[in-house]
């Protein structure tokens, strides 16, 4: 009895989930499902078993045959319950950045290969809201459900483990089954007020007053082939759909300009109240287009603009001081 005890318990940890068990799908199986009578289940229990008392004490041949039809149903139900969690697939999809404040959402696929239907499929992470959802038989998609967590503070934010359960088809049983994976949300520093500090002046790649042509948004100046980072808006579309490959609309004006946000610019201010300014600036320079870099004190983003650039300032910002991405320049 000791040693089928121990052999459970090691199962149920091993079930829950280890650190670093990885993102791929996970199959809910006879070892990682257990059930146990819910609520309602045992006060039906407490019922079948005062009927049973009873018509035995008074050799109710009724009372009998229906006490053996509940019981029946009970353990109809039972394994109901039961095989309507075995056999489900889980695995973990798409995850986007938030910015710190904000409700984190971890998306969720089921799928299933048995063919059948599984109702009223419940499931929940740590310290979030209660999702349910109807499994289809159709073995062709997933069903996708989406797990909200609340982002008090930067940095990555684990989905922890997750608890799917159903109660279907009568509500006397609970089936359930714990999964965890190696899935985080990148959160992104709270971004400051934009009137709270003004953010620094550019600097020009030439020198004072002086005009080349270049790419600016005054006059036309021809086309070039695509680069990655150039915004859609100057696509030449007319090009491309004839076949001629994809380019790009450049105009003559002031050589670009970079915008140099420094850390140390920011002084009397705690670490938290820079990185939200840092992120404030990162966020104004990419709505205008300006090539800008990010200088901390412990690494510097080399100038750039584009969205994959605005993302990777942003990964410094909300990991900072650890798990620097590259590209970056040490300075230390």
């Amino acid at each position: 009895m000791r040693r089928s005890l121990r052999s459970r318990l090691r199962e149920a940890k091993l079930f829950q989930g280890k650190e670093g068990s990885g993102l791929g799908p996970t199959v809910l199986t006879r070892h990682t499902v257990y059930i146990l009578p819910s609520r309602d289940g045992l006060l039906y229990a407490a019922l079948v078993i005062t009927m049973l008392v009873g018509s035995l004490n008074y050799a109710n041949a009724m009372g009998l045959a229906l006490t053996f039809v509940l019981t029946g149903l009970g353990l109809v139900t039972m394994v109901h319950t039961y095989r309507n969690l075995v056999g489900i697939t889980v695995q973990p999809g798409r995850v986007e950045p938030i910015f710190a404040g904000q409700e984190a959402a971890f998306q969720i696929c089921l799928s299933e290969t048995a063919g059948r239907l599984r109702p009223a499929i419940n499931l929940y992470a740590s310290e979030g809201p209660l999702v349910t959802t109807d499994l289809p038989a159709d073995r062709s998609g997933d069903c996708c459900v989406t797990l909200h967590r609340f982002a008090p503070q930067r940095g990555r934010l684990p989905l922890g483990r997750i608890h799917i359960s159903t109660f279907y088809p009568l509500g006397l049983f609970r089936a359930w089954g714990v999964v965890h994976f190696d899935v985080t949300c990148l959160v992104y520093p709270t971004p400051a007020s934009p009137s709270w500090v003004q953010p620094p002046a550019r600097e020009d790649s030439t020198t004072e007053g002086q005009i080349q042509a270049g790419r600016g948004v005054d006059d036309f100046a021809g086309f070039r082939s695509y680069q990655p980072g150039d915004p859609l808006r100057r696509f030449h579309w007319r090009a491309f759909a004839r076949e001629r490959g994809l380019h790009t609309t450049i105009f003559a004006g002031k050589t670009h300009q970079e915008l140099r946000l420094d850390w140390d610019i920011l002084t009397g201010m705690s670490s938290e109240d820079r990185l939200s300014q840092l992120c404030r600036w990162v966020l104004e320079a990419d709505v205008c287009g300006l090539r800008y870099g990010l200088h901390l004190p412990n690494s510097e983003t080399l100038p750039d603009h584009g969205d994959e650039h605005r993302h990777r300032c942003l990964e410094v910002l909300a990991l900072y001081p650890n798990a620097l991405p590259l590209p970056f320049r040490k300075t230390g």
